[in-house]
């Protein structure tokens, strides 16, 4: 074999070596990840909610952490004139006051029968200084909910239908069933979310149905039928 054979059969070896690292570093992270989000479920009591019903108040103290088991949680803040702002919609596997605050910046409200896992916030930081696999899940969950903070303040530059469009697709996302997109909120909640109008957002969503790219089965489920045209839209 020549000296250029050899020279490649020594890179493609050294490629598949690494490739291999770097397939068993990931399954080791998922593992740890794995590991630490069921320490975490091993914690704290579980609680139902029913729809309507509040989990805390803005200005109660943060004492807890939840993670959302089933159902949908939905936290947000009053403005003027009966007026709301919805800040997020928490799915299960959500966590909810991660921050570091003392008491409750917002209202948090189960917007469907749900069960909440709650977690003594002093007692998961301190197991965590003493388990950096947790640690760094908890880290990441953090980041992760900033980041989907600062994706929401740059949706709300966007046109009403990019709105819509980018909201059905981010549900779509976190929606583990295949298919059909549960959507447990009604179309006010979704209306206060992207800073719309009820009107506006049920005539967009009539437009994508009568268009073919949505359709809308029952109540509260939303099957998308053409989602590249929908990422277009939401661009």
């Amino acid at each position: 074999m020549d000296k250029g054979g050899k020279g490649g059969l020594h890179k493609s070896k050294m490629k598949s070596r690494r490739t291999a690292r770097k397939s068993r570093t990931s399954k080791t992270r998922a593992s740890l990840s794995e590991a630490a989000g069921k320490t975490i479920d091993l914690m704290g009591t579980t609680a139902r909610y029913k729809r309507t019903e509040k989990l805390f108040n803005e200005g109660d103290k943060a004492a807890y952490i939840y993670k959302v088991e089933s159902g949908c949680i939905k936290t947000y803040n009053r403005l003027k004139g009966d007026r709301r702002h919805i800040r997020a919609f928490h799915l299960p596997g959500d966590y909810i006051g991660l921050e570091s605050h003392t008491v409750h910046d917002c209202i948090a409200d189960a917007i469907a029968p749900s069960v909440v896992r709650l977690i003594n916030k002093k007692q998961l930081m301190a197991r965590a200084n003493s388990d950096i696999a947790l640690l760094k899940f908890i880290l990441g969950v953090t980041s992760s909910e900033l980041m989907r903070t600062r994706d929401h303040k740059a949706l709300l530059l966007k046109d009403a239908e990019s709105r819509i469009a980018t909201f059905l697709l981010e549900i779509a996302d976190r929606d583990s069933r295949r298919g059909k997109i549960g959507m447990p909120m009604v179309r006010q909640e979704i209306a206060d979310h992207l800073g719309l109008t009820f009107e506006t957002v049920s005539r967009i969503l009539w437009r994508l149905e009568r268009s073919r790219i949505i359709a809308l089965p029952e109540r509260h489920d939303v099957v998308i039928k053409n989602a590249t045209a929908l990422k277009r839209m939401s661009a």
